[in-house]
């Protein structure tokens, strides 16, 4: 048992010693309040301005004893910040720190959006500052663990060990499979008009068999899952056809029969259309069509187009019961946009609570790579690599987010159905 003494008890000091002690490394701790009752027995982290005999200190910058959300000036040093000593071991708050990304305080604050609504990547602290690819929480959880460990050579810490959990999201279940005689013709002559051949070709070969439907790439994804024994999960949209919702009705037999298939085999989650990020109603609508799609109830969910808003999104999806959520994450860039690879709660920064809610934060789409980034293939995979390595650094867990779009050879796609098998084999590898 580590203990922390602190005057200072209150949710915000709380949750965050959860995390870092529970859900990083793996340790049960105490909170104390009073000097008196501090046993010599176990490790001491001292979390004052006080001095404590042979206890290792950390002087709170004061961010875990507000209630309020207030710009903050920032200073960043060696993906540092929060400084509250010249002389310490620990010269920055590491506990105001991580409560600082945990929780997403920036994104409570005033900031400009890009055009779906969402907090840009770009305006995060962690990439004007050169982080966003490094788990800055698992980092802080760690050099205070080695310190524990120099301090306190007879306690021991839980073996902890890399992860690696494949997400796919469903946003159009089929190219033109299930999709009726009408919409699959028009859409043909659309692509006609566009100049876009290969398409009408596809078209012509699935009509007449010849061909089957380039989405329709589960199989595949069954084969490899299973060959590397694999955990996944599957995010399916049902929402009704808008500007952002392409997929097919769930009242297709076709695509019912898709997602009991599916359900069978792994996690199924429900992928919240784009509309229902801001009408409770249209969410509530669809967590129902869910459950009697799936026959039981709606657990684990990811925002369609990762729309996030704070704490609406989250508070949304806690009154409908969802317990796990796999949108942490950014569209435009790859890597830790809360700085942590580990499962955690989300903290309501404005109720000043703890939740039910666990976050699992995602640091590797597709699209991110591909048409966000533009880059190349090879290029994307060492950027991958690179994160990999970070992931397993810190002996976190590596989310990756792919579309079943990404399997079928269509259009930019083309060159990357091999992309999930290679960052299987990166996640193999012992090489840094």
């Amino acid at each position: 048992m580590i203990q922390v003494y602190s005057e200072n008890t209150s949710n915000r000091l709380k949750y965050t010693l959860d995390v870092i002690f529970n859900y990083i490394l793996k340790v049960d701790y105490k909170l104390i309040s009073e000097k008196k009752i501090i046993s010599s027995a176990s490790p001491i982290i001292n979390y004052s301005k006080e001095e404590i005999t042979n206890a290792i200190q950390v002087i709170p910058y004061g961010l875990l004893e507000e209630e309020r959300i207030r710009e903050l000036d920032i200073k960043v040093e060696s993906n540092n910040f929060f400084r509250t000593s010249d002389s310490l071991e620990f010269n920055y708050d590491i506990f105001s720190s991580a409560f600082f990304m945990l929780t997403r305080y920036e994104e409570y604050l005033p900031s400009e959006l890009d055009i779906h609504g969402r907090f840009k990547a770009e305006n995060s602290l962690a990439y004007r500052n050169g982080f966003l690819q490094k788990a800055v929480v698992n980092r802080w959880a760690l050099d205070l663990k080695k310190s524990i460990e120099r301090k306190y050579s007879a306690y021991k810490f839980k073996k902890t060990s890399f992860k690696y959990v494949p997400t796919f999201d469903i946003d159009i279940a089929y190219a033109y499979k299930a999709k009726g005689i009408e919409r699959l013709i028009g859409g043909g002559f659309k692509s006609l008009f566009k100049g876009d051949f290969e398409d009408v070709s596809r078209r012509i070969k699935y009509i007449f068999r010849i061909k089957s439907d380039p989405f329709d790439v589960y199989e595949y994804l069954f084969r490899v899952l299973e060959t590397n024994n694999l955990e996944a999960i599957f995010f399916f949209l049902i929402g009704s056809l808008g500007d952002y919702d392409k997929n097919i009705s769930i009242t297709k037999e076709e695509y019912k029969k898709l997602i009991k298939v599916i359900a069978d085999k792994y996690k199924v989650g429900l992928h919240p259309s784009y509309k229902s990020n801001s009408e409770f109603n249209i969410l509530k609508s669809e967590v129902d069509l869910f459950s009697k799609a799936i026959d039981g109830d709606v657990k684990f969910s990811r925002q369609h187009y990762l729309k996030l808003s704070f704490p609406y999104t989250y508070r949304n999806l806690l009154k409908l019961g969802i317990e796990s959520d796999y949108t942490m994450g950014y569209a435009s860039q790859v890597g830790f946009r809360a700085g942590i690879c580990n499962p955690y709660p989300f903290f309501d920064l404005e109720k000043n609570e703890k939740t039910k809610l666990i976050i699992h934060p995602f640091q590797v789409m597709d699209g991110t790579l591909n048409q966000y980034l533009s880059l190349e293939f090879d290029v994307s995979l060492a950027l991958v690599k690179e994160i990999i390595n970070e992931v397993k650094l810190v002996n976190g867990t590596f989310v990756t987010l792919f579309h079943n779009e990404t399997f079928s050879e269509m259009r930019n796609w083309k060159g990357w159905s091999r992309i999930f098998e290679d960052v299987i084999e990166i996640c193999k590898s012992n090489e840094d």
